[in-house]
């Protein structure tokens, strides 16, 4: 007897015989790590905008509402950052706007 989503999984790797098989459709559980800095980093740091709320305060209320329950392509570290900005600036799809910039 098949498991339950093996259809999906089957019918996934159909359509992407070059990808690592079912990563983007199994949920996994994740975590969000929160801490402070002392100071901004001097490398691998980009100004996306600026925000009218107080940001500690605002990322940890964004932390309270984010769900943990990750997806490789569907719900990850990028749909983090980006939810994230958005929250904070109204930013949206900052990584993409980035990405095109060269900064990867």
């Amino acid at each position: 007897m098949p498991e339950r989503g093996d259809e999906e999984i089957e019918s996934k790797q159909k359509r992407n015989d070059d990808s690592v098989p079912c990563l983007d459709i199994i949920p996994f559980s994740g975590v969000v790590h929160e801490r402070t800095l002392s100071k901004l980093l001097k490398s691998k740091c980009w100004y996306v905008g600026s925000s009218k709320m107080d940001v500690v305060e605002g990322a940890y209320k964004f932390n309270e509402s984010w769900q943990t329950d990750s997806r490789i392509g569907h719900h990850d570290c990028r749909d983090y950052t980006n939810g994230l900005v958005e929250y904070l600036t109204g930013e949206e799809n900052v990584l993409e706007r980035l990405g095109k910039s060269g900064w990867s």
